[in-house]
Parts: C-alpha cells; sequence; structure tokens
C-alpha cells in the first residue's frame, strides 16, 4: 500500500474515532430538566405543603441520576401558579427512578389535598 493510501486510512480512522468521542462528551453534558409548575389549594395545610416540599429535596440523596432540585416563588404566570419545582437529571433513566420512587409516591397521594392545580414539562439543556 502506497503511502498516500495509508495516510488516507489513518486520518478516517481518527477522524471516525474523534466523532465518536465528541457523541459520547456531548450526552454526557445534557441535562434533563423537569419542572413542575404549582398552584397551591386556597387554605392549604401548610404542614402538608412543608411535608411534600422536604420529600422533594431529600430526592436528590436518594434517586440516582436525580442531579439537583430547586423550588422557585413565580410572581406572575399565565396559570396562577405560585412555585415553579425544578428538577435536574443526567438521564432518561433518572426520571423514570424518580417516577417510581416510594417518596414520590408519597408525594402523589398528599399531593391532591393541597395543590389545585398544576403543569409540568421536560427538556434537555446542552
Amino acid at each position: 500500500m502506497n503511502t498516500f493510501k495509508r495516510l488516507i486510512l489513518v486520518l478516517l480512522f481518527f477522524s471516525i474515532t474523534t466523532n465518536i468521542d465528541a457523541q459520547r462528551s456531548e450526552a454526557k453534558s445534557k441535562t434533563l430538566h423537569h419542572v413542575l409548575l404549582i398552584q397551591w389549594s386556597q387554605g392549604h395545610d401548610e404542614q402538608v405543603k412543608s411535608e411534600v416540599i422536604q420529600l422533594f429535596e431529600g430526592l436528590p440523596k436518594k434517586v440516582e441520576g436525580l442531579v439537583s432540585f430547586s423550588i422557585k416563588k413565580v410572581e406572575k404566570s399565565s396559570g396562577d401558579f405560585h412555585n415553579a419545582l425544578v428538577f435536574k437529571f443526567s438521564s432518561q433513566e433518572g426520571l423514570a427512578t424518580y417516577d417510581k420512587h416510594p417518596d414520590h409516591e408519597k408525594v402523589k397521594k398528599l399531593a391532591p389535598v393541597i395543590i389545585s392545580n398544576f403543569a409540568e414539562y421536560d427538556y434537555w439543556e446542552l
């Protein structure tokens, strides 16, 4: 094989491996955001609300793939929501694990008593 063909093959090989490494790196750097917009019921039980928030706050330590949780106060929204709960996941599997976690199941049972409306939205951030 002549030198030119070898050079082309070597360049082709490095191009392919570099592209694969770049794709792996890109996949690792993505963050899945799961956002819940919450409208609390009028006259809701503050103790139950506090319990729900504590359950959410504890989940990043318990759910693999759940990177962080934060709660934001919403001043004005089109749906009269009071808070935005923001969960950041490293993968779709992390979101699925969170969804089935026993603490999340507790929240699902407590929520109808204290929440009058909610909306959820998922998106990937690079």
